[in-house]
C-alpha cells in the first residue's frame, strides 16, 4: 500500500463457535480459522482490521476440519479461507476477496466495512446486510464459481480461477461483468479445463495487455499453466 503499509490476509483462532448448522461431527463449542484482513503501517502499527465471521455465517458449503498440522491440535475448522485479497484500484480501498470456502467472491467497503456484493455463495445464517449483498448470477451454466482463487477486479470485470474442487466438473478460468445497479453479476466467458480435470486447489487467471489469460491450472494438472484466447483456444501449455 503507500507509504510503506500493507495488507495482509491472517486465520487467527476462535474458540468456542457453534457449528452444528453443518451437522454432524461439528460441535456447539468447536474452534474456527477465521479470516482477517489487517492493514499494517510501515511502522508495524494496526490501521485497520475486518473480521469474516462478523459477516458470514458458518452454514459454508466446503467446512475443512484441518487434522494433524504442526503448531495446532489438529480440530479447527477452516470455515472460510480467504486467498486472494486485491485492493480496487479505483481509489476507494475498497478490497476483493476471493473465499475458498465459501464458494464465494465479494467486496469489502474500506470506509463501512461492509460487504458491497457478493459473487457466488451466501451462507443462510449470514447477517441480513450480508444476505442482500449476493449478486444474481447472468449467463453461467454452472451456476457461479466453486473452490475460487486469485480473483482480480479491473473496472467493473472480475476475473478468478474456478477449481470446481469437489464438484467432478472441469477447473476454469472465468469472467463476469458486476452490475451493482442491477444487482448481477454476468459471465462473459469462460476457458474450461481441455482434459476436464478438476483441481484440487491453488491455481490463477490473469488477463494479458493483449487480451489474452494465462491460467495456471492449480494442483495435480497437467498442463501446468497455459495462455488462451477468452474463447478458450490455446496460444502455449506448459507441462512439467
Amino acid at each position: 500500500l503507500t507509504g510503506g503499509a500493507r495488507a495482509m490476509l491472517s486465520y487467527p483462532l476462535l474458540p468456542d463457535q457453534d457449528l452444528t448448522v453443518l451437522g454432524p461431527g461439528y460441535l456447539a463449542d468447536d474452534v474456527i480459522a477465521d479470516g482477517v484482513i489487517q492493514e499494517i503501517a510501515a511502522d508495524d502499527t494496526l490501521l485497520w482490521r475486518w473480521r469474516t465471521s462478523d459477516h458470514f455465517g458458518y452454514d459454508v458449503p466446503f467446512p475443512v476440519r484441518w487434522g494433524a498440522l504442526e503448531g495446532y491440535d489438529g480440530n479447527e475448522v477452516d470455515v472460510f479461507h480467504l486467498n486472494s485479497l486485491e485492493q480496487v484500484a479505483d481509489g476507494s480501498g475498497d478490497y476483493v476477496v476471493s473465499a475458498r470456502h465459501l464458494d464465494n467472491v465479494f467486496r469489502v467497503d474500506r470506509a463501512t466495512g461492509d460487504v458491497d456484493w457478493v459473487l457466488g455463495q451466501v451462507p443462510s445464517d449470514s447477517p441480513a446486510a450480508t444476505l442482500a449483498a449476493q449478486l444474481t448470477i447472468v449467463g453461467d451454466p454452472r451456476g457461479g464459481p466453486r473452490r475460487p482463487h486469485d480473483a482480480r477486479l479491473n473496472g467493473d470485470v472480475l476475473t478468478l480461477f474456478d477449481n470446481r474442487t469437489g464438484m467432478d466438473e472441469p477447473a476454469r478460468a472465468v469472467a463476469y461483468r458486476i452490475d451493482t445497479g442491477a444487482g448481477t453479476a454476468t459471465l462473459l466467458w469462460e476457458i474450461e479445463q481441455d482434459a476436464g480435470l478438476t483441481s484440487v486447489g491453488l491455481g490463477s487467471a490473469r488477463v494479458t495487455t493483449a487480451g489474452t489469460v494465462v491460467v495456471s491450472w492449480g494442483a495435480a494438472i497437467q498442463p501446468v499453466f497455459g495462455e488462451y484466447t477468452t474463447a478458450g483456444e490455446p496460444l502455449i501449455e506448459i507441462t512439467q
